[in-house]
């Protein structure tokens, strides 16, 4: 897979200090993490291409729920896999009950 950063890009945190000597460190955690979540991203939603109607598609996307925090994923599971045995907690999570 290439370098695409609009599939995914963690943004920085507030506490990240351009003038700390650590700044280049957390720069490269930071890009290895970014590719570690397109790169999963990547290869959920091949999975679930190549395997539309798998009994884990439910674990797939609430793991790439897990991994971004984003959101989509949760709806995405409810919209696409409403029967899923992840449903039920994907709903709760969308409601707040973390």
């Amino acid at each position: 897979m290439g370098e695409d950063a609009s599939l995914f890009d963690i943004p920085l945190p507030d506490y990240a200090d351009p003038s700390s000597p650590s700044y280049r460190y957390f720069l490269q955690a930071k890009a290895l993490q970014d590719w570690y979540a397109r790169q999963a991203i990547h290869s959920g939603n091949e999975l679930l291409a190549r395997f539309p109607r798998s009994r884990y598609a439910g674990d797939v996307l609430m793991c790439l729920y897990s991994l971004t925090g984003d959101v989509a994923f949760l709806q995405r599971l409810l919209a696409q896999f409403p029967e899923s045995d992840r449903a039920l907690e994907a709903e709760f999570t969308l409601q707040g009950g973390s």
